[in-house]
């Protein structure tokens, strides 16, 4: 990407003396969604020769999968009753129906947590049976729910905005994990940077923007950040990115 923007110098500041964790413990996402041709994170694990030869098939990119592993799903009850097609199937089935409706037309609210309950009171007055199977019915809608907080990251559905939700579009292919796990891409990155532009150990003090800071060369052009380092020195620079852990940021939000 450096090389495609032009960058004559591109440095990487790095607190730690090194360019992952610890030790490898993926937790949560460490697999490919949707690895198919328009997908970045796959297009490079292939040319770094990272999966196996069954996921980076044609056929495997083609599958269109919406987002959910292939195959037959299972349910039991807390009792350990298995659920039957009559139970599941009506709860899937209007979950999905309300999911592909025209969302934009629904401008009374404004999260899909308070869309999805809207659309429930609405299509569950048409569900005629016990108590115990209703309840049922309401649970594995609920699972759905909470199935949609994973892929979006959020607590409660009542965080995701309405109008953001149509501008989500899944990928085709089916989700795959890397052999060597994750870092095996974040490695095969490192080597293909030019030499010396890795700077291990030198955390960051401060980062002053929009002013206007002058190189080591006093005919060099003035810039307009300057990343000031725990050691002292000095950094100009034209662009800044800046990567912190969440967990960091959570504790030092004040400062970002």
């Amino acid at each position: 990407l450096y090389q495609m923007q032009g960058l004559l110098l591109l440095l990487l500041l790095l607190c730690s003396n090194t360019h992952s964790a610890k030790g490898m413990v993926e937790i949560g996402a460490q697999w490919i969604h949707g690895p198919s041709a328009e997908n970045a994170v796959f297009q490079l694990a292939c040319q770094h020769n990272l999966l196996d030869e069954k996921v980076m098939s044609e056929e495997n990119q083609a599958v269109q999968s919406d987002g959910y592993p292939p195959g037959r799903s299972v349910f039991y009850s807390s009792s350990g009753k298995r659920l039957g097609p009559e139970i599941t199937g009506p709860a899937k089935d209007l979950y999905s129906c309300i999911h592909l409706k025209d969302q934009s037309k629904e401008g009374l609210v404004p999260s899909l947590g308070e869309f999805l309950k809207l659309q429930l009171s609405q299509h569950t007055r048409d569900w005629k049976e016990d108590e115990e199977d209703f309840k049922l019915k309401l649970a594995m809608f609920n699972m759905h729910i909470k199935l949609e907080c994973c892929l979006f990251g959020s607590h409660s559905l009542d965080e995701v905005g309405l109008e953001i939700v149509e501008e989500y579009r899944t990928l085709p292919g089916i989700d795959c994990v890397f052999p060597g796990g994750f870092s095996t891409l974040i490695d095969a990155m490192m080597k293909s940077l030019p030499e010396n532009i890795v700077s291990y150990n030198k955390p960051v003090k401060c980062i002053h923007w929009n002013g206007s800071f002058k190189g080591s060369n006093v005919m060099e052009s003035s810039y307009p950040v300057l990343v000031e380092c725990e050691n002292g020195e000095m950094i100009p620079a034209d662009h800044v990115i800046v990567t912190v852990p969440l967990g960091f940021l959570k504790e030092r939000y004040e400062t970002f």
